[in-house]
């Protein structure tokens, strides 16, 4: 049995051998995008659906709010890596710019960048980065506002809970922990309609997904990325959806409710049996 991941449409050739060898009986992997991968790459064991999972009795809609970071304003929160700029996988220069070109300066609305340090980068890098766009000046702009400290894990949901809507602008996603464990907390999503986060996020039901982006070539400088395809994240559409939530706080509100519902499907307990059942029919 082996448990892989692919984050975009087909997975890297070298797999191939490796993954076909007679000693491999069955191959998991977290959702059906990553399976189609697995498929289009050319592996021919049977392969499994063994989803990833939050853990509900830390992430939940009862979690309480990080009072540090509690703002009167309309929230989008970003959390996770953003390594490679322009050509991260993680959009989140397009994320700024749609946020920065949709919003004024004296619109009551934040943006919460937790930006992930494991790449390497510190705040400084972020800032060069986020200079390095040509956004408005910031006397001109709507507020950002930037973590990189390492919040233990028992505590991510007072992050989450800070949020109205959560923000993931992925190219293509395995699955999608952070968008399911937003949704735990009652805070719907706004993401990509393209990766393994399409397995639970429903459209205008508890997330609002972005479909007219195009196949492109992945720009990540890793090996397995090469002759990989994703999904691009259209700018105009990033910036309608926003203003969308923005201009519906109510409708948000029914979403991030109905967030909480659709993760309860998807718990660790949930991910064991599934696993359990696929082991016995070995």
């Amino acid at each position: 049995r082996w448990t892989l991941n692919s984050r975009t449409d087909m997975l890297h050739t070298s797999w191939k051998h490796i993954c076909n060898q007679d000693f491999i009986s069955q191959i998991w992997t977290p959702s059906q995008h990553t399976k189609d991968a697995f498929i289009n790459g050319g592996i021919e064991k049977e392969i499994n659906i063994v989803p990833h999972g939050v853990d509900t009795d830390i992430f939940n809609g009862d979690a309480k709010s990080d009072s540090n970071l509690k703002s009167g304003k309309f929230t989008f929160l970003y959390s996770g890596g953003w390594a490679q700029g322009a050509n991260d996988r993680r959009a989140v220069d397009i994320l700024l710019r749609a946020y920065t070109e949709e919003f004024k300066k004296d619109e009551n609305t934040r943006l919460l960048l937790k930006l992930n340090p494991a790449y390497g980068q510190n705040l400084q890098i972020f800032m060069q980065m986020i200079e390095s766009l040509g956004l408005k000046p910031k006397d001109q702009r709507a507020e950002i506002q930037i973590l990189t400290n390492i919040v233990p894990y028992q505590q991510l949901p007072s992050v989450y809970k800070i949020a109205d809507v959560f923000v993931m602008p992925t190219k293509a996603e395995a699955f999608g922990l952070t968008c399911l464990e937003s949704m735990a907390c009652g805070v719907p999503v706004i993401s990509n309609d393209y990766g393994g986060q399409v397995d639970f996020l429903v459209d205008r039901e508890n997330s609002i997904l972005l479909h007219k982006g195009e196949m492109i070539p992945a720009s990540d400088m890793n090996i397995f990325y090469e002759e990989a395809l994703w999904k691009s994240i259209k700018q105009k559409e990033f910036q309608e959806s926003m203003r969308y939530a923005f201009d519906n706080p109510n409708e948000m509100k029914q979403m991030g409710q109905n967030s909480v519902q659709k993760a309860k499907e998807f718990t660790w307990e949930n991910s064991a049996k599934v696993a359990k059942d696929f082991l016995e029919n070995i």
